[in-house]
C-alpha cells in the first residue's frame, strides 16, 4: 500500500532542510559578528576513547580523595575539655 501523501511529506522536508541550512549559515555569520565561538553555540566536540578513559580516571580520583576526606575525623581544634555543671 502506498502513502498517498508521500510526495507532499518529502517535499516538505527537504523546504525545511533547505530552510534550516539557511538558519544555521545565518546564526553562524551573526555569531562571528558578536564575537561568539562556533562552540559557544552548541557545536559538541568529540573526545577520543583514550581522552575519554583518561577524563574518566581523573574523576575517579577526585571522587575518591573527597571520599577520604569525609571519612578521615575531624581534628580537635582544642585540647581544653569542656567543664561539667554538677556544681
Amino acid at each position: 500500500m502506498s502513502n498517498p501523501a508521500r510526495p507532499i511529506l518529502e517535499d516538505a522536508i527537504s523546504k525545511l532542510e533547505a530552510m534550516r541550512k539557511d538558519i544555521d549559515d545565518s546564526i553562524r555569520v551573526i555569531s562571528k559578528l558578536v564575537g561568539r565561538s562556533a562552540a559557544a553555540g552548541g557545536i559538541r566536540r568529540k573526545f577520543s576513547a583514550e581522552t575519554r578513559r583518561k577524563m574518566s580516571e581523573a574523576q575517579k580520583r577526585r571522587y575518591q580523595n573527597l571520599k577520604k576526606a569525609a571519612k578521615a575525623p575531624a581534628k580537635a581544634k582544642g585540647t581544653a575539655k569542656k567543664a561539667s555543671k554538677a556544681a
